[in-house]
């Protein structure tokens, strides 16, 4: 529908422009209107073989493009409905077709489960989007052109970037097939209307989750900054729950090894894990469980077990969240370190005995020099 004449398609397989009247413009203006006005086509055409499922009209108003269960999409120009081309590769019927506001391009939406891009000047497919696990029924233009919002007949929504090809979100808002998909001018709001009977009214809140965003980064930075003074500053407690707060477990781990290198480093790791809360507790406990996988941490893994078995009661620990995972996990690889330990202290014993007979040899060769 545009000011001056109506565009229109049918089962008939035929498209027909409508002059709109300046009289009827005007009279709708002032509502002056009281009753029906009749209109009369200006051109008609026969333009597919099947049903026409959709109809759209150039931002310029100068092509029509036209959608059909025959496959295909078809450009026209305008008002005098001549066949410019014909965009061919979808499976099965074409749903829907728009044109970008802001390129020259044309958008379809197919039964096969697909959304096309197709450029006017000359005819060829520059995109596909795959993704619906249904018909695609409507697709429209928003974010100023720059992606693409489509439903289904399966009652979902998605949202679909142009320049990666990706679907960056998935709205369920519908038990039914989607017949009804509109944007207004501010690019903003999105309605659409289900088989379900509802008509739903989405709010574009990409600017509100950005700003969130932006404010949790630096809300991030500053307590990363505020970590680090703190174990400059070697005030340990803290910044083990400033870092459990952040979830970092490298930090933690950071931290702890910070507090072991402390000439009374055991003790203090002690004081500091005991005045923990429950909830920091079982954090560090699944921190270290990733910890005692790797050989070269596993020495800080093995001081915080045995910091908890030494200070928890048996009954507390079985009321730590996930302390069964966590147990069946830790054992095998406390056993591969033990085992590794064990032939490191043979090897060092080794050592320490042949050193101790080269001394005893020497000794032997100085007495017989003497004498």
């Amino acid at each position: 529908l545009k000011e001056s004449f109506v565009v229109t398609s049918s089962q008939d397989c035929t498209i027909k422009v409508w002059n709109i009247p300046e009289s009827l413009t005007s009279k709708a203006k002032a509502a002056l209107i009281s009753g029906p006005e009749t209109l009369h086509a200006q051109v008609t055409e026969r333009g597919h073989d099947k049903d026409i499922n959709s109809v759209a009209v150039s931002p310029n108003d100068k092509l029509i493009a036209t959608g059909s269960q025959d496959r295909l999409a078809k450009l026209w120009s305008c008002p005098n409905c001549s066949l410019l081309g014909v965009f061919t590769g979808h499976k099965r019927g074409v749903w829907c077709v728009q044109f970008s506001p802001v390129d020259q391009i044309l958008a379809t939406s197919s039964a096969d489960g697909t959304l096309k891009l197709w450029g006017l000047q000359d005819f060829s497919c520059l995109k596909t989007f795959e993704g619906h696990d249904a018909s695609v029924l409507k697709i429209i233009f928003v974010s100023r052109g720059t992606q693409l919002l489509s439903g289904g007949s399966d009652g979902l929504l998605k949202l679909w970037t142009i320049k990666t090809n990706e679907c960056v979100k998935t709205l369920d808002g519908h038990e039914d097939k989607i017949w009804g998909l509109h944007s207004n001018k501010q690019d903003d709001m999105v309605v659409t209307a289900s088989s379900d009977s509802s008509i739903t009214l989405w709010k574009d809140v990409t600017e509100i989750e950005q700003e969130e965003a932006q404010a949790k980064r630096e809300e991030q930075i500053m307590k990363e900054q505020e970590l680090s003074n703190l174990l400059h500053e070697k005030r340990y407690l803290k910044a083990l729950g400033l870092a459990i707060s952040l979830d970092r477990p490298h930090t933690v781990l950071t931290v702890i090894k910070a507090i072991l290198k402390e000439s009374d480093g055991r003790k203090r790791l002690e004081e500091n894990i005991a005045r923990l809360r429950q909830d920091q507790k079982e954090a560090v406990l699944t921190f270290l469980v990733t910890w005692n996988t790797n050989s070269r941490n596993c020495h800080e893994a093995q001081a915080v077990i045995e910091t908890l078995l030494k200070h928890e009661a048996p009954d507390n620990l079985l009321q730590y969240s996930g302390i069964k995972s966590a147990v069946e996990s830790l054992l095998p690889y406390t056993e591969r370190h033990f085992q590794r330990l064990s032939r490191l202290l043979q090897a060092s014993m080794f050592i320490d005995f042949m050193w101790q007979n080269m001394k005893l040899s020497d000794t032997s060769q100085q007495e017989d020099v003497i004498l």
